[in-house]
């Protein structure tokens, strides 16, 4: 009979996990830095016509009043589709139609608007894997303090009063 030892199939499952967790850190981004990778011209159409086809889903799942985890399905299966969770192609599309859609202020705004949509939803999935929100929020040089019940007591009413769009 042989024996293994747990250790490297331990070391396995800890290195996917933190593959996992890389891979959830990177489908959520502030877009502070401007990617500095050479494109084709056919890349550059394909990616940008990429996240359109994401924000696009994205303002008609807002019109049709679609919530929850029909909302959630909808939009994962856009971005699996129309984004494959390729970081390059995540940033390059977002510069890529930030540009584009800085003409006027009306296609600015709803920029923006799809942009927060996408942002939100990707937070609130890296929110059920604590792991990887406490490494976005390391790499992102943001520290958040527990809020103690008494200031959350205190809080509450304001708080509640925040509209969730």
């Amino acid at each position: 009979m042989n024996v293994v030892s747990s250790r490297p199939i331990r070391s396995a499952i800890i290195k996917a996990e933190e593959q996992r967790t890389a891979a959830s850190i990177s489908d959520i981004n502030f877009y502070n830095e401007v990617p500095n990778f050479e494109l084709s011209l056919d890349d550059f159409e394909e990616f940008a016509l990429a996240r359109l086809k994401v924000l696009r889903k994205i303002e008609e799942l807002k019109v049709r009043n679609i919530t929850g985890d029909t909302y959630r399905t909808q939009l994962d299966n856009a971005l699996k589709s129309q984004l494959k969770s390729n970081p390059d192609t995540d940033v390059a599309s977002h510069f890529i139609l930030r540009a584009a859609y800085c003409r006027t202020e009306e296609l600015r705004r709803w920029f923006l608007t799809q942009e927060g949509h996408l942002f939100r939803h990707r937070l609130e999935q890296l929110m059920t894997k604590p792991r990887a929100l406490q490494a976005f929020l390391k790499k992102s040089h943001i520290t958040l303090n527990q809020v103690n019940e008494e200031t959350k007591e205190r809080l509450r009413e304001e708080l509640l009063s925040i509209p969730h769009t």
